[in-house]
């Protein structure tokens, strides 16, 4: 037996979907919200008999394989190495040389992390400055922090002894290119490994060490073929499992926000990488809760960054909540002095429109500046809710602490612009939604309807390996089609099988078909086809009339005879 079916006997759909998206039970299927592109009603069906997973709304489908690749954003090495992992099964050693160049980039990175890991342990005073701030010994090893020493080449001599070329390590970030040659892009800094959801190092975050006025505090990765900053949050592959399990996530800013908040045991915490939160995060934390707690700085700079994440994870379908934390305090901070204190913070979290309010009618005493903060700064967020009723809930709020009338919230509600998702942003799985195929356009849509379910009967009959039903089906759509009508459609919806499966298993709590049904069906076929013959017969019997062509009109007015005889005895 293969590696490959190996795991897929010891893991199945089930076991793999199930711990990234909440499933329930659909008839024979099971059902939940698609990981792969933002939905609120669940369109994304795992069928644990064929292994197999498909999404109504965006197309996505394949089995375990494909599912850790899209979601992971691995190629089929990578996923087959989470996958190994987890079934416990152990991969043969690889030819290097035949490693892909997505492969080898991973291979680069994670060397660099090792090295990086190893300089710190070298270096004194680098772990005493992280040990200050209240970092300990196993969150080093357990984060894999490192130390880029304030030398030139230092990691590029490395990587070339362990032969991997100068453009690899260009194309992966770690060097940049001089007029004599490369350098190192991270010198003289402590390092932060940043992962991708599956854990495998995609980039670094190097904070300066020693301090040094005139260089940037933080220096991250540039963006490359493995790293885009505004898809990866810091920490959520170690964060995304406990996320799922308590239903909400927690969102920091910097790297040692994040680390210590896992060492005191939040371990549902992510952070963002020297960017903005975006859409694609927003999405990223979707996979596994509805709840979002917004833990930025306590400072003016901090709560307004907290408010712009907000409007992105609203707008995503996110329940967002704001801490407001003292002005000279950051997660870091309340996580080393008082653990509890911190807690307090969190569960104490404002809804983003509550936290709005507050600020809004705390920052001036004069009733009618009150009023403009609100409409500016307030009414947007309930702008972005979907819910009328969530709408009707905040304007009651919102006017009960300002006094303002409903009717004039409303008002003014109807006047602001609904704030609108980057369009140029695509699914996860970089897939946009299927379109149905432009050819089918050419059959009317009742007729595309039956032409689909039969089919969708004919490949579950396939696997079922009920070969007589599925040959007395095709004789009869060669009948009513012809042959070569009958290819067009075995190619059109052979495409489409894992769709129609899905589709069928849906339709049909039972697996055993009723033979009436596939007669009812190929009937409602025949039908559909002969009166769409008979209105082109008819058609073009008036041009015949109209031509004075009697010879045609002859032939035409037995033909319109004949169909209509054979219509008056199906119906």
């Amino acid at each position: 037996m293969s590696t490959v079916d190996t795991i897929k006997d010891r893991l199945s759909i089930t076991d793999i979907v199930g711990t990234y998206v909440k499933l329930e039970k659909a008839g024979a299927n099971l059902k939940g919200l698609c990981p792969f592109h933002q939905e609120k009603t669940p369109s994304f069906m795992v069928s644990p008999a064929r292994g197999s997973y498909y999404c109504f709304g965006c197309g996505a489908k394949g089995d375990i394989f494909s599912f850790v690749e899209q979601f992971e954003g691995l190629d089929f090495m990578g996923a087959l190495k989470v996958l190994a992992d987890r079934a416990g099964v152990e991969i043969e050693k690889q030819n290097p040389a035949e490693k892909t160049e997505r492969e080898r980039l991973f291979q680069i990175m994670d060397f660099a992390s090792l090295f990086y890991h190893k300089g710190l342990s070298e270096n004194v005073a680098a772990i005493e400055y992280l040990k200050k701030r209240g970092v300990e010994v196993g969150t080093i090893r357990a984060w894999r922090l490192g130390y880029a020493v304030p030398e030139w080449r230092t990691l590029f001599n490395y990587l070339i002894s362990k032969k991997f070329s100068s453009q690899e390590m260009l194309k992966a970030g770690l060097v940049k290119p001089a007029d004599k040659g490369f350098y190192d892009t991270f010198r003289s800094r402590i390092i932060f490994p940043i992962g991708n959801s599956a854990g495998r190092v995609v980039a670094f975050s190097g904070r300066i060490f020693p301090v040094d006025d005139t260089a940037a505090k933080y220096l991250n990765s540039p963006e490359t073929s493995l790293f885009n900053k505004s898809a990866v949050l810091y920490g959520y592959d170690k964060a995304k499992f406990e996320i799922r399990k308590k239903n909400t996530a927690i969102l920091v800013e910097g790297q040692m926000d994040l680390i210590l908040s896992h060492q005191v045991g939040i371990t549902n915490t992510v952070a963002t990488s020297g960017t903005a939160f975006t859409d694609l995060h927003a999405g990223l934390i979707k996979r596994f809760a509805e709840k979002l707690i917004i833990c930025y700085d306590g400072d003016k700079a901090g709560v307004s960054a907290a408010l712009r994440a907000a409007v992105v994870a609203l707008r995503s379908g996110l329940d967002v909540h704001i801490v407001r934390l003292p002005d000279d305090k950051d997660p870091a901070d309340m996580c080393i002095e008082n653990k509890q204190a911190y807690l307090d913070f969190l569960s104490g979290a404002e809804h983003v429109i509550d936290f709005a309010l507050g600020t809004a009618l705390r920052a001036s005493t004069d009733k009618r500046q009150q009023e403009k903060n609100i409409v500016a700064s307030v009414l947007p967020y309930v702008k972005v809710l979907e819910s009328a009723v969530e709408q009707g809930h905040f304007i009651a709020r919102i006017a009960q602490a300002s006094r303002i009338r409903e009717d004039d919230l409303r008002a003014e509600l109807r006047k602001l612009p609904m704030p609108i998702a980057n369009a140029s942003i695509s699914s996860v799985s970089g897939k946009t939604p299927n379109t149905v195929n432009n050819a089918t356009s050419e059959r009317p849509i009742r007729e595309q309807v039956v032409v689909r379910q039969l089919f969708g009967i004919m490949f579950l009959l396939e696997q079922k390996e009920e070969k007589k039903k599925v040959d007395e089906i095709k004789n009869e759509l060669v009948r009513i089609e012809g042959k070569e009508g009958l290819e067009v459609l075995m190619k059109r919806y052979s495409n489409q099988k894992e769709e129609l499966l899905f589709e069928t298993e849906r339709a049909y709590n039972s697996p055993d078909f009723i033979e009436t049904d596939i007669k009812e069906l190929l009937k409602r076929l025949e039908i559909e086809r002969l009166e769409r013959r008979y209105a082109e017969a008819t058609d073009t019997l008036a041009q015949a009339e109209r031509e004075h062509d009697e010879g045609k009109t002859a032939e035409l007015l037995e033909t319109c005879k004949e169909i209509s005889k054979r219509l008056s005895i199906l119906k």
